[in-house]
């Protein structure tokens, strides 16, 4: 019989599939899209990625999504790497 392996744990970065479905859902999701997100992946996974990978999120999204992870625009990557805002 053969035994079950346990997941390998995961890596600190999100896998890119997963990014670009946060992101889309992000983007373009509203606040009940934003709670499905957090149920499905957790508010601490989601907020990493916003500070760390996101690259881009439209002008427009910035300022709910800000106030729904309760973050400021500086700390968001995409905030980060685009110095023309």
């Amino acid at each position: 019989m053969l035994e079950k392996k346990a997941p390998p744990p995961r890596a600190e970065s999100s896998s890119s599939s997963l990014r670009a479905s946060v992101t889309r859902a992000l983007q373009k999701g509203n606040e009940s899209e934003w709670s499905g997100l957090e149920k499905k992946y957790g508010r601490a996974q989601i907020v990493q990625m916003l500070k760390n990978e996101i690259a881009f999120i439209p002008d427009h999204a910035v300022r709910s999504i800000c106030e729904y992870f309760s973050l400021q625009p500086k700390d968001l990557h995409c905030f980060k790497s685009n110095k023309l805002r």
